[in-house]
């Protein structure tokens, strides 16, 4: 089971914050199995708010993420300063990375079924060549006709007309001076709009900033430390 750390006004706390609108044990931050990090009320007096993107809502039980802010009653506090409170006492405990699952082994497709043996069956015989006809007994054999020879060819006819000499290709017309067409106006890309000004609820309600003892406890400026009293 996943170990929970816990937020609040008390000096037991894992996260210490030293504030009235801070419940003793206001909430409790863990990290699950698959690396998901969860942030839950623990029944504070003034309520738990998740801030994302500008954005705030009331926060029972969710997964957060390091670049979100969370308000626990008049103190704003980012889920990275959480994180590195729980760092600096327990390493490792929000940072670890999931557990990878359990290779399985491949299966081998079972070997297809081997074919029967062809049975042997024995060579085919030689085709029988065809035999010439004999002729009868008493009769002469028949007469086979000699080729006739081809004709020799005629001898040329003297006189004949020379043969024309090559027509010469006309000579390539010289191409015409254009000028390059004028190069293109570059187009100027408009500037880029300015950065968003980042949400500031806590300036805004003029509350005092928030520092870091040298124990490593949070607390407001101003405020007594719970752990060693500064």
């Amino acid at each position: 089971m996943a170990q929970r750390f816990t937020i609040g006004r008390d000096r037991a706390s894992d996260i210490a914050i030293a504030d009235d609108s801070v419940s003793r044990t206001h909430a409790e931050i863990w990290l699950e199995d698959d690396g998901t990090l969860m942030l839950a009320d623990h029944g504070s007096s003034n309520g738990t708010e998740l801030i994302r993107a500008g954005e705030a809502s009331a926060l029972s039980k969710a997964a957060v993420l390091p670049g979100d802010q969370v308000r626990f009653g008049g103190v704003t506090l980012t889920v990275k300063d959480l994180i590195d409170a729980v760092e600096a006492k327990s390493p490792g405990a929000l940072t670890r990375p999931p557990q990878a699952a359990p290779m399985q082994k491949p299966t081998t497709p079972p070997a297809p079924p081997s074919l029967p043996p062809i049975p042997n069956h024995p060579p085919a015989p030689p085709p029988i060549a065809a035999q010439a006809p004999q002729p009868a007994q008493g009769q002469s054999p028949p007469r086979v006709p000699k080729p006739i020879a081809a004709p020799p060819p005629l001898p040329p006819i003297p006189g004949g007309q020379p043969a024309l000499p090559p027509v010469a290709a006309p000579p390539p017309l010289p191409k015409p001076n254009v000028a390059p067409p004028p190069p293109s106006e570059r187009a100027v890309a408009p500037p880029p709009p300015p950065p968003p000004i980042p949400d500031r609820p806590h300036a805004e309600r003029g509350a005092a900033p928030v520092v870091r003892c040298e124990c490593g406890a949070i607390k407001t400026q101003g405020q007594v430390c719970p752990a060693c009293h500064r």
